[in-house]
């Protein structure tokens, strides 16, 4: 805009010939560079709009590119999601079931050692366990605590096994224990 200026204002002061043919041509030399530049400038200035516009096309490739990406990685997670949610409820459910078990287990072990210690029929410790129970009982500490032991015989049982049956004798005996068990507190040891 300058050499423009300038040369527009070589060519309103013309003093002489000499002078307006060298102003005259200092304009014409003037325009040209002017001409150039802007030439040469719209040729940069195109030149950065293709760059710029190289660049917007593969930032915009590359966004592309990531969103496709991130869509693959989502399908992944999405599918390795549900695998995990399936072996977790799979987790669960064995955990159940081992409680269930475990649980069982316990009752039934229970049910086995009363069975292993206490005769059937009377429901009253069997030898073995009496020996251990009284044992366990002389052991605990308790200082001033006494302990007594009684032997019962049930006169002529025998008779009643020959004469009745076993059956019946079965029935003596329960109801003799049951009769001993409501004597005595329940950490008695009635065998």
């Amino acid at each position: 805009q300058k050499m423009a200026h300038a040369a527009s204002a070589a060519e309103r002061t013309k003093p002489d010939s000499d002078s307006a043919a060298e102003a005259a041509a200092c304009a014409r030399a003037a325009r040209v560079v002017l001409k150039d530049v802007q030439d040469n400038t719209c040729e940069a200035a195109d030149a950065k709009l293709k760059e710029v516009e190289s660049r917007e096309s593969a930032l915009q490739e590359r966004e592309e590119a990531l969103e496709r990406s991130v869509s693959e990685r989502e399908g992944q997670l999405s599918e390795h999601q549900e695998e995990i949610e399936a072996a977790l409820r799979q987790l669960q459910e064995t955990q159940q079931l081992y409680a269930k078990m475990d649980g069982f287990v316990k009752e039934k072990r229970q049910t086995l050692l009363e069975q292993a210690q206490r005769d059937p029929h009377p429901g009253l410790y069997n030898k073995t366990s009496a020996k251990s129970r009284v044992k366990e009982l002389l052991r605990m500490p308790g200082g001033d605590v006494s302990h007594a032991m009684l032997i019962i015989d049930v006169d002529n049982f025998k008779t009643i096994n020959d004469r009745y049956g076993h059956l019946c004798g079965d029935a003596v005996l329960v109801a003799f224990s049951a009769r001993l068990k409501a004597l005595f507190r329940t950490a008695a040891v009635v065998a």
